[in-house]
């Protein structure tokens, strides 16, 4: 049965959650040490309540993303920019090219980030832990050393939806925070959907996961990532 709902990974860390806790795993010198923390039973009732809900449910993930550790990176540089469009102080006409080409290279730049730093092998050591749990495998070392590296569960492919929805909003909206949070809304929802209906969007996901947030992991990664799915699943049993 599997117990965890979601994952994200950190410089020297993988955290893994479940219904009632949190586990993350940390390298630190060569040791690991896992540190579990209770999810109070009022933070689990609303969260079941608020992701009941259409749309509402997507906003509502944007405050649970705030509290992983990487995956904000993703949007963080661009989200500024964009969100200074819609500061009062500002001219609330829609971006440029020039602005949405330097919003797209931020982007990248918070890939290059991810992509050369510790944060992409623990990324892709995160997705290969996962794939051996949605599978009911053993979670050994050699198991988990022969799963892909991309999770189509990943935040990579929401970010993909919001993007495509921020464009195609903003040839109708002018406000840039009401055309964020609803591209949120309306992706998160997509999100959501069969795979098998969005194909092409999983598919440059998928891309972008490989190519520049994922690299392939060590041997130390791996167990760093399988320590955290392996305390998680002893703690909620």
């Amino acid at each position: 049965m599997q117990v965890y709902k979601g994952g994200a990974a950190g410089l020297n860390s993988v955290l893994f959650i479940g219904k009632k806790f949190r586990v993350k795993a940390i390298y630190n010198n060569g040791s690991f040490q896992s540190k579990v923390e209770a999810i109070h039973n009022s933070e689990g009732k609303l969260d079941s309540l608020l992701n009941k809900i259409p749309f509402v449910r997507g906003v509502w993930s944007i405050v649970k993303a705030m509290m992983n550790v990487y995956k904000q990176l993703i949007l963080a540089f661009a989200a500024l920019f964009l969100m200074g469009k819609a500061l009062p102080s500002t001219s609330s006409s829609p971006l440029t090219e020039m602005e949405w080409l330097f919003s797209l290279a931020l982007i990248g730049i918070a890939g290059l980030v991810i992509k050369f730093t510790s944060i992409s092998k623990y990324h892709a050591a995160e997705h290969m832990v996962a794939h051996c749990e949605d599978k009911n495998l053993p979670l050994t070392y050699e198991n988990v050393a022969k799963q892909p590296r991309v999770h189509p569960r990943c935040g990579t492919n929401l970010v993909v939806f919001i993007l495509a929805n921020t464009i195609l909003l903003s040839f109708f909206m002018e406000n840039m925070l009401l055309n964020m949070l609803i591209a949120w809304s309306i992706g998160y929802e997509m999100f959501r959907m069969k795979r098998s209906r969005l194909k092409p969007f999983y598919k440059v996901g998928a891309f972008l996961q490989y190519v520049c947030f994922t690299s392939k992991p060590e041997e130390k990664h791996l167990n760093i990532a399988i320590e955290s799915m392996k305390t998680l699943k002893s703690v909620e049993a």
